[in-house]
């Protein structure tokens, strides 16, 4: 992406020269890598953490795996590892149907338990966006997130927008 996120990060990476490009301009001192996530891990390098932000909805499930498999790798034992999903569930009851590869996954939390498999062990989760909140006017926008915030840390969770998980690696 475009570096919004690299103020929590020492190193990022994207597939696309041009947002790397983008995200170095924003933060000149931190290490940005054209660098695909399935190309992880890098040798040598070890993290305290790794986010992965709005980058599992545009692959499939057996790449999300693949992914998950090549950060346990970058990450030590007791490292997190956070990351968004939208959420099957929302999708089934609004009837969105994404076009082409652009937001074309979405999982149900068992089905986001089974791909963290054994090397990672879910610490949280939480909805995001449980009401459409950048649909509304910036003014009502306050209003209505304690609301949502509320609602995305219930059950009713599934249902939000995106599902955000933090999940540590196990030894």
């Amino acid at each position: 992406g475009t570096g919004r996120f690299m103020d929590f990060a020492t190193h990022g990476i994207d597939a696309s020269n041009e947002m790397a490009e983008l995200a170095r301009k924003k933060h000149p001192t931190k290490t940005i890598r054209v660098r695909r996530a399935e190309e992880l891990p890098e040798q040598g390098l070890l993290f305290d953490a790794i986010f992965c932000l709005h980058l599992f909805m545009h692959l499939t499930p057996s790449l999300m795996a693949q992914i998950l498999a090549g950060c346990a790798q970058c990450v030590p034992a007791g490292g997190r590892l956070i990351f968004d999903i939208p959420s099957a569930r929302r999708r089934s009851l609004t009837g969105f149907r994404p076009s082409g590869w652009h937001a074309g996954n979405a999982l149900t939390h068992p089905q986001v338990v089974e791909i963290l498999g054994a090397r990672w062990k879910l610490r949280a989760w939480r909805g995001i966006l449980f009401f459409p909140i950048h649909r509304v006017p910036m003014k009502l926008r306050r209003l209505l997130r304690p609301w949502d915030d509320a609602c995305s840390a219930t059950p009713l969770k599934q249902w939000a927008s995106y599902l955000m998980y933090c999940a540590e690696r196990l030894p």
